[in-house]
């Protein structure tokens, strides 16, 4: 393989796994996977799929055999072309960046796994809900809610 220029910092921090944009609902995992094996050795392609009905949200990722791979991928591929989809007339070029590996990165702090307290949260209008039981009722005033605890 030719070199690849190296892409900048807007991409990330260099891995072998390229998150991927602009995929056309009709692609499936072997057509992400024989556009993208031009560049070098795929490990594996996972398009992200609803959890409802199963219909892909438009991204994925590749995973490359190294990282030189998903260099080439950034520079020949990132920006410069559009999968063509018949019924989109108007289709994004591809967009990449660097993914993040799953597990624990060295040098990243991880947080205790512990019991943790559900945080509050708010509902549109500004109806004000526990998680759990229920908050006594009070009048509230456009803009002032009932102080929040700190979840530590």
């Amino acid at each position: 393989w030719p070199p690849a220029p190296k892409p900048g910092p807007e991409f990330g921090e260099p891995s072998p796994k390229i998150y991927i944009g602009s995929i056309p609902q009709e692609y499936q995992e072997d057509d992400v996977r024989r556009i993208f094996e031009c560049v070098g050795e795929i490990k594996e392609v996972k398009i992200l799929r609803r959890p409802d009905d199963g219909r892909h949200k438009g991204s994925g990722f590749v995973t490359y055999a190294d990282v030189a791979a998903t260099e080439r991928a950034i520079h020949f591929i990132n920006d410069k072309y559009t999968l063509i989809a018949p019924n989109h007339a108007t289709q994004k070029p591809i967009y990449m960046k660097y993914a993040k590996l799953g597990g624990v990165r060295p040098g990243v702090p991880v947080a205790p796994m512990g019991y943790q307290q559900p945080m509050a949260y708010q509902q549109p209008y500004g109806h004000y809900q526990q998680p759990y039981g229920h908050y006594p009722p009070q009048q509230q005033a456009y803009g002032h809610y009932p102080p929040q605890q700190q979840a530590y």
